[in-house]
C-alpha cells in the first residue's frame, strides 16, 4: 500500500507546484467604424506568450458564430503586441488593386505603421460591416476542438466574452478600451 500511495502523493505535489503554462490573453482595444479608408479594429495580446490566430473569426453586433467571417493575414500575435484588422471589399480591392494594396493604403494613411501587423476581413460582401451609427465587434476561435466558440473575456464567464459595443462614430475619432495586466 505504501508503495502505491507515495508515488501518487509525489505526483500530486509536483503537479501543484509546477508553473502554469504561459498563454496569450486577447482583448479588443480599439475600433473605428468610419475610418479615412475603411473600418478597423485593434486586438492586443496582454498575455505572456504569443497567441495563435489560425482559424479565428469576427462578427459585428449580432455576436453570432454563424454570421462570423475569417480574420486573414495575421497568424500570430506576440506577447504585448497590438495588431489591426481592416475591412476590405470589392470596391476597395478595385481602388487599391488587391487586398495587399488596401493594407498598404491603410498603413500609409496612418503614417506607415512600421512594425505593426495589419490583417483584414471581407466585410460588406459577407454581411459584416462596422456601422458608423453604432455597432460591435466580437472574436471567435473556430477550431475542431471547440466547434467555434466566442473567446472568453476578462472574467472568463459567458457574460464577459471578447466583445465590445460602441455608439455612433464621431468623424476622426476611434473608440478604445483599456485593461489591466490581468485583462480586466
Amino acid at each position: 500500500m505504501k508503495k502505491i500511495i507515495l508515488p501518487m502523493l509525489t505526483a500530486a505535489l509536483l503537479a501543484s507546484v509546477a508553473p502554469t503554462q504561459a498563454q496569450g490573453l486577447l482583448r479588443i482595444t480599439e475600433a473605428m467604424s468610419n475610418g479615412d479608408i475603411t473600418d478597423w479594429f485593434e486586438i492586443t495580446n496582454l498575455g505572456n506568450s504569443a497567441y495563435d490566430l489560425a482559424n479565428h473569426r469576427m462578427d459585428d453586433n449580432s455576436f453570432l458564430i454563424a454570421n462570423s467571417i475569417p480574420l486573414v493575414g495575421i497568424s500570430s500575435i506576440g506577447a504585448g503586441e497590438s495588431v489591426i484588422f481592416i475591412e476590405t471589399s470589392n470596391a476597395l480591392r478595385t481602388t487599391y488593386a488587391n487586398d495587399a494594396g488596401v493594407v498598404s493604403a491603410f498603413k500609409n494613411n496612418w503614417g506607415g505603421l512600421s512594425g505593426i501587423q495589419v490583417g483584414y476581413y471581407y466585410g460588406q460582401a459577407l454581411g459584416v460591416s462596422l456601422s458608423s451609427t453604432g455597432d460591435g465587434v466580437t472574436l471567435f476561435s473556430n477550431t475542431a476542438a471547440n466547434s467555434g466558440t466566442e473567446l472568453p473575456g476578462p472574467f472568463g464567464t459567458s457574460s464577459n466574452l471578447i466583445r465590445v459595443s460602441f455608439g455612433a462614430a464621431t468623424s476622426g475619432s476611434s473608440f478604445y478600451w483599456s485593461y489591466d495586466s490581468a485583462g480586466a
